[in-house]
């Protein structure tokens, strides 16, 4: 999990025949989403480029902003809008497929131990993955043999 620890940046999702719900427990930027429109990636450079995205219309610009600071809850209907650019999340018509989705959602993640349910353990989780980012230069700790990630001790699968 914490191979690339810049890349850390938990989301979530479950669909049905219709929708997609995409749950995105931080809330602060994506740091992806970042590497991916800035090329600051060390081994690669890919994606759109920051200039790319202005000269946009308006909808690619805002499916962008969404990219890089996504909302906590993000409902989309794969059937009038397959490229996902208009969440439904706050339309209280669909409150009752928010509602379904997301028990399904949790459901699923408590069936599967999904360590990163618990807001503490994602907490936790994310401090260190926190810490290691910050070390510099970038991808640092993988070259230090003294490293070690230290939720490999506390995140272990209940029986």
């Amino acid at each position: 999990m914490g191979a690339a620890a810049h890349f850390y940046y938990p989301q979530v999702a479950i669909r049905d025949a219709r929708y997609k719900l995409i749950a995105s427990p931080l809330r602060r930027a994506n740091p992806p989403a970042q590497i991916y429109t800035d090329n600051s990636g060390v081994f690669f450079i890919a994606g759109t480029r920051k200039d790319e995205v202005a000269a946009a219309s308006l909808l690619i610009q805002k499916a962008y902003a969404t990219y890089h600071n996504p909302p906590p809850v993000e409902l989309y209907d794969l059937q009038t809008d397959p490229y996902e650019f208009k969440n439904l999340a706050n339309d209280p018509k669909l409150a009752a497929v928010q509602k379904r989705l997301h028990g399904r959602l949790r459901e699923w993640q408590r069936d599967t131990g999904d360590p990163l349910a618990d807001a503490d353990a994602l907490k936790r989780y994310t401090k260190e993955i926190d810490e290691a980012a910050a070390l510099k230069p970038f991808l640092s700790y993988r070259r230090d043999k003294n490293f070690r990630w230290r939720y490999l001790d506390w995140m272990k699968p209940k029986p």
